[in-house]
């Protein structure tokens, strides 16, 4: 097939074709090579890397969706309704921008997902100090956020898995630090909701336009006026 015609390998097509081989091969993750410790740990990057750029435009969409919605709200008395059609337009780009934007990240999470089972799978651990290796304990850091306890232990040999339950647990019961923000047990839940995986998705990015619609005043002063300090958390929401 002509080289034009070919589909562009990526950094995570990369990383899924490493997973496949190490799993037919029946090799299992080990302290050395080198190689098994930079795959899960550029897995855990990816996931990282991925979300942040996620996050980043479903912050803009939530905003010129509030914008438009304000703007709206506010037509009847100034003369403002381009500046509504901008912003709603503004937010429907964004949204466009999502399709592609949650695609790449959930390909990633979904080979570190895979990188979890390879290492810890049923099986898998024949050495039990990889537990402890730095590249799993990333690997772990990285997902606690992202999976649920049933998962989990869907995906971790029985052996080994409790020490790893309770961590999530105690995470979970703790409420999440997401960057400098701490979020609560239920902003911890909306969290999960919009980026765990096996959840997500297209939609659920509306409850966090439905909060900023609700709360249009409040965004549009602020997005008028650069201040962001009085942008209520609500008890359900995880900030984007």
């Amino acid at each position: 097939m002509p080289t034009i015609f070919r589909r562009k390998t990526t950094a995570s097509d990369e990383h899924a074709n490493m997973l496949v081989t190490l799993q037919v091969n029946g090799t299992v993750f080990q302290a050395e090579p080198d190689t098994h410790e930079i795959l899960l740990i550029n897995c855990s990057i990816a996931v990282k890397e991925k979300l942040f750029i996620l996050q980043q435009i479903d912050q803009k969409m939530a905003i010129g969706f509030a914008l438009g919605a304000a703007a709206l709200v506010l037509s009847w008395i100034f003369a403002i309704s381009i500046l509504a059609t901008a912003a709603l337009i503004y937010g429907a780009v964004q949204y466009g921008y999502r399709q592609q934007a949650y695609k790449e990240y959930n390909e990633a999470l979904e080979n570190l997902r895979n990188c979890c089972e390879w290492s810890l799978g049923e099986g898998q651990v024949q050495d039990k100090s990889v537990v402890n290796h730095p590249a799993v304990r990333e690997m772990m850091t990285t997902l606690y956020p992202l999976m649920d306890e049933p998962t989990l232990r869907l995906l971790i040999d029985d052996e080994v898995e409790q020490a790893f339950i309770d961590e999530h647990q105690r995470l979970a019961a703790d409420g999440l630090d997401v960057g400098q923000t701490h979020l609560d047990k239920e902003q911890a839940t909306l969290y999960f909701k919009i980026y765990g995986y096996g959840q997500g998705g297209p939609f659920a990015i509306l409850e966090v336009i439905g909060y900023a619609i609700k709360n249009v005043a409040i965004v549009a002063k602020n997005l008028f006026t650069g201040n962001t300090a009085e942008v209520e958390q609500p008890r359900n929401q995880a900030p984007l």
